[in-house]
């Protein structure tokens, strides 16, 4: 999260944008970005193969917390590298749309994603 009021990063960013989206009731933005954000989230998540193998109720973890696993931790590069990954999915999609609006609508939504990254390079 942000430090003394500087911005950290695009986890940061992305959240900012998001409240100006909804702000603005922009939903199509809304939608990508709480998606993009959605992508960070599962890359962070904990694989099943590393939580503890279930046992004997009297040899289970007690106490609030205490049998949860901690998230990975994303590097600012892996972050970056998902959230463009993302935003060529969008532009590779935006092929599908017969709407020409609907088309460059998605294109400006990619678009913006890698704004956002180049904020934070």
């Amino acid at each position: 999260m942000a430090h003394d009021g500087a911005i950290d990063g695009i986890h940061d960013r992305l959240r900012i944008a998001l409240k100006d989206a909804m702000r603005a009731r922009n939903r199509t933005r809304m939608s990508t970005l709480r998606a993009a954000l959605s992508v960070l989230d599962n890359a962070t998540a904990v694989g099943v193969d590393v939580m503890p193998a279930a046992g004997a109720i009297e040899a289970s973890a007690t106490g609030l917390g205490a049998a949860e696993a901690g998230r990975r931790v994303l590097s600012e590069p892996e972050q970056q590298e998902l959230i463009l990954r993302e935003a060529d999915e969008l532009a590779a999609s935006a092929v599908m749309f017969t709407d020409a609006e609907q088309a460059a609508a998605q294109r400006a939504e990619a678009d913006a994603l890698r704004g956002l990254v180049e904020q934070v390079d």
